[in-house]
């Protein structure tokens, strides 16, 4: 399992919460703040670097490059597409998501929050606890499965998402932390052959 959120909870989706929309305006600038090469400060992702930038040239979305060294010395290189919304000292990530046979898509929603100009704490949400709020008729979506591990998809709009994940209920639901540090000095991202992101279903 790759501990890196949010990119392990795409590859890993069958147990994580998929949105049918991103958290705000799939169409807002990206958040400036996210650019650059980004490193886990656990020590046990060394060999780790998430890259994050625009994902056009007009300065909206979201591009994300994750690249791993391998256990026999080779790269791998996931990317991924999406939006950054900013909210303050705080914003929601909102990372696309398919399964390869196409029978689960939407939206992994994090939460990422600046703590100086060189850190970057990244949370997720809980999906047991979102599935009791589906399952109450808090929330609208569907649950398929039990928990723990069963499949939470949401069915709300962007801007009704985004108002519930900013009220106090909504932000409980985020766990997980992990905090990255910025590579001194890291530029824009590095050139590589775009595909999408997914997970064999």
């Amino acid at each position: 399992m790759r501990r890196l959120v949010p990119i392990c909870l795409v590859l890993l989706a069958a147990c994580v919460p998929v949105a049918d929309h991103p958290a705000g305006d799939e169409h807002a600038p990206f958040d400036a703040r996210l650019q650059g090469a980004w490193r886990p400060t656990n020590g046990k992702d060394a060999t780790t670097t998430l890259f994050v930038g625009a994902d056009d040239e007009s300065g909206r979305g979201a591009h994300l490059v994750v690249i791993e060294e391998t256990a026999d010395r080779r790269w791998k290189v996931d990317e991924y597409t999406g939006v950054a919304v900013a909210r303050g000292a705080h914003g929601y990530l909102s990372i696309r998501y398919a399964t390869s046979d196409g029978s689960r898509r939407g939206w992994v929603i994090a939460r990422y929050t600046t703590l100086g100009a060189d850190r970057l704490r990244l949370e997720t949400l809980d999906e047991s606890r979102l599935a009791a709020l589906v399952h109450e008729g808090t929330l609208a979506g569907t649950v398929h499965g039990d928990a723990p591990g069963a499949d939470v998809d949401l069915s709300l709009g962007s801007d009704e998402l985004l108002a519930f994940l900013e009220s106090p209920r909504g932000s409980a639901l985020f766990s997980s932390p992990q905090v990255l540090a910025r590579v001194p000095g890291s530029g824009p991202l590095p050139t590589t052959r775009r595909t999408a992101g997914s997970h064999p279903g």
